[in-house]
């Protein structure tokens, strides 16, 4: 697990080097940075987000992605996050790159709605961006679906809708903590 977390931290902070790099102003949950949540308007609460499943994978300059699943479960949510080549071997799948899961009450569900309400995914749909004169780094894509069956989208290549980073820092939070106290 140690060796998870010093992987995990070294690409997360490589990550938001490049964020910050790309100007899209990828901040920590709570701050101040342009990526900011919603509650920024007038300290207004947004409303839940409510989904089936929502994929985000990021991808950089190794052979390898990190992705992190969200998905509706019959007791709650399950917050998956992956790392691994399996974008690139033919012999993998994302499931065999599984590196941390939590399973989650209705509660949890509720929770993690609540915070892709404040930072914005639905505002993400559509989202298809690419910086120029980037010669290296990384991206994502977005992939989900709402319970009516809706589908969202959003991708983009060095650049990176408002919310991003609140929104993929909170989820990595969430997993850490879950790693300290063996909980969701």
């Amino acid at each position: 697990m140690k060796t998870f977390k010093s992987v995990f931290l070294t690409v997360l902070f490589i990550l938001c080097l490049l964020l910050a790099a790309c100007g899209n102003g990828a901040a920590a949950p709570g701050s101040s940075g342009t990526g900011g949540s919603s509650t920024a308007n007038g300290g207004k609460a947004a409303e839940p987000m409510e989904f089936t499943r929502i994929t985000i994978q990021e991808w950089g300059m190794m052979a390898s992605a990190q992705a992190y699943e969200l998905l509706r479960t019959d007791e709650g949510a399950r917050l998956s996050f992956y790392d691994g080549p399996w974008e690139y071997d033919d012999d993998l799948e994302m499931e065999d790159c599984l590196r941390f899961r939590i399973e989650g009450d209705e509660v949890f569900y509720q929770e993690l709605a609540a915070l892709a309400g404040e930072c914005g995914v639905m505002k993400w749909n559509g989202f298809s961006k690419s910086a120029s004169g980037v010669l290296d780094g990384g991206g994502f894509s977005m992939s989900g679906e709402l319970p009516d069956g809706t589908a969202i989208s959003a991708r983009g290549s060095n650049a990176y809708p408002k919310g991003y980073g609140d929104f993929t820092n909170a989820l990595y939070d969430r997993l850490r903590n879950a790693a300290v106290n063996d909980q969701p």
